[in-house]
């Protein structure tokens, strides 16, 4: 969650805006969760649906005109989903490198942001499909992921308005503190934690372990995108969600954390380290 909007600690946003964030966030988190647990089909729509307008956004954003190009971006979300429902992983690697291809041939002065979108783009709607298709473990990695994103991106808007002090990057995002980024890292730990207890199993080390590498890439990927929209002089990436920006700023944690996640569910050979 991009907080470049947020007025400075010790000021709110103003009634208007703030009603409309809090409407946007209760239609859009019902989706979400209601799409996570149906899984399948929908979760895979829900995913090719979201990619597809980020990756629309990050071709405006970095200021790509050519219509292939823009449309290269957009559909890319959509193409490595189907490759991936229909065919496997192997077909959207495949896609994601044809994509590659296609604009370092003919990305001209906009090669390296054209290059480094699909890649921003591709790799998390790969991972989170693969998240989601584990048989066993799939919802509970899911919900696990966009947990820890979510209580991150909380605390780290909570625990900055209430604290305020020292700037984080202010260079790159003038409205983060080392508040709120402590903030954002605490409330997803101790989020894992209560977890853990609602679930009646142990504690182990592993779950505030993820928890915290999570939260930390999470706020690196806001980072990332903040950085980018001061690179292109831009506010927010788009406004297609009222009071809340564009997608990329509101998923821009969770496309740095997805892939992680995915990287840990693999290498644990399918097992979410919620448990031992």
């Amino acid at each position: 969650m991009s907080g470049d909007d947020n007025p400075p600690a010790g000021q709110v946003k103003s009634t208007p805006e703030l009603t409309l964030r809090l409407l946007a966030a209760a239609i859009l988190i019902p989706v979400v969760i209601l799409g996570a647990w149906a899984g399948g089909i929908w979760f895979t729509l829900l995913i090719a649906l979201v990619i597809g307008l980020a990756g629309h956004e990050w071709a405006r954003l970095c200021g790509v005109e050519k219509p292939m190009m823009v449309l290269l971006l957009s559909a890319l979300g959509p193409i490595v989903a189907i490759a991936l429902v229909f065919v496997g992983a192997a077909a959207g690697i495949i896609v994601i490198v044809a994509g590659l291809l296609i604009a370092g041939v003919a990305g001209a002065g906009n090669r390296i942001w054209l290059m480094g979108g699909i890649v921003y783009l591709g790799l998390p709607t790969l991972a989170i499909l693969i998240l989601r298709a584990d048989p066993v473990f799939g919802l509970a990695a899911v919900a696990t992921l966009f947990g820890i994103v979510w209580l991150t991106d909380t605390g780290a808007y909570a625990f900055g308005r209430l604290i305020g002090g020292p700037r984080l990057a202010p260079t790159i995002s003038p409205s983060k503190t080392w508040a709120g980024a402590f903030g954002g890292l605490f409330l997803a730990m101790a989020g894992i934690f209560v977890m853990t207890l609602f679930l009646d199993v142990q504690v182990p080390i592993s779950a505030i372990a993820l928890a915290a590498l999570l939260s930390t890439t999470t706020q690196c990927g806001d980072l990332f995108e903040s950085w980018v929209k001061r690179r292109f002089d831009k506010k927010d990436s788009g406004a297609i969600i009222p009071g809340h920006g564009g997608i990329l700023d509101r998923i821009d944690g969770l496309i740095f954390a997805a892939p992680v996640m995915a990287a840990i569910l693999i290498g644990r050979g399918g097992t979410v380290p919620l448990w031992p």
